[in-house]
């Protein structure tokens, strides 16, 4: 199977488990599919959403688990890693332009060295 075929079905099983339907990986992709399940369940976050995995961070994985990752496992996982990212985002562009209106959440209190305090310890 060539490379661009196995990221399409590796893409393809991806959209349909974040759909809800099982994850039917292929089977030349099934070990690529538990370290990009390893690394996305360690993935950091910021503000408005979730951070892409880093080749630092599939790096330090190959490292420790021992696992030699050539350049096209690496392809596959940041493939793997779009597809989460955009199913991720557009659910949290789906919950804000839900029912509730954007408010901003800003204090009708002045900020004071007090209160600053007590917020922060």
């Amino acid at each position: 199977m060539n490379q661009r075929r196995l990221s399409q079905l590796m893409c393809d099983a991806l959209r349909g488990h974040l759909a809800g339907r099982s994850p039917r990986p292929p089977d030349a992709g099934l070990l690529i599919w538990r370290v990009f399940g390893d690394l996305a369940g360690r993935r950091t976050w910021h503000a408005h959403g979730p951070n892409p995995i880093s080749h630092g961070e599939i790096e330090a994985y190959g490292w420790v688990m021992r696992l030699p990752l050539a350049p096209h496992h690496v392809d596959l996982i940041l493939a793997l890693d779009r597809v989460w990212l955009e199913h991720s985002i557009n659910t949290l562009r789906a919950g804000a332009a839900g029912n509730r209106p954007e408010v901003p959440q800003v204090s009708q209190r002045p900020l004071s060295p007090d209160l600053f305090d007590a917020m922060t310890g």
